[in-house]
């Protein structure tokens, strides 16, 4: 994978590509998302080389405020699938 790769535009920097490739790959090969905390040292490495980002970049959530983010679909309040 290099780094313009789809994820590239939708991310503004570099500790968000990688959480979000982790995330990604996290899905893949466990079938969830963990927290991004929960996932070991070594396994972060292995991404961040292979879309060659500078070495001690963590992965970092984006934060979104509640003005940014979109509403849940009314259908989830329906179905009483929103917590």
């Amino acid at each position: 994978m290099t780094r313009s790769s789809g994820l590239r535009p939708r991310t503004d920097c570099d500790e968000h590509l990688l959480a979000q490739l982790l995330a990604l790959k996290s899905h893949q090969h466990m079938g969830c998302f963990p927290k991004l905390d929960e996932i070991p040292d070594t396994v972060v490495d292995f991404p961040r080389r292979a879309v060659d980002l500078p070495e001690g970049t963590t992965p970092r959530a984006a934060n979104r405020s509640l003005g940014n983010a979109a509403p849940p679909s009314p259908s989830l309040r329906i179905r009483g699938l929103l917590v």
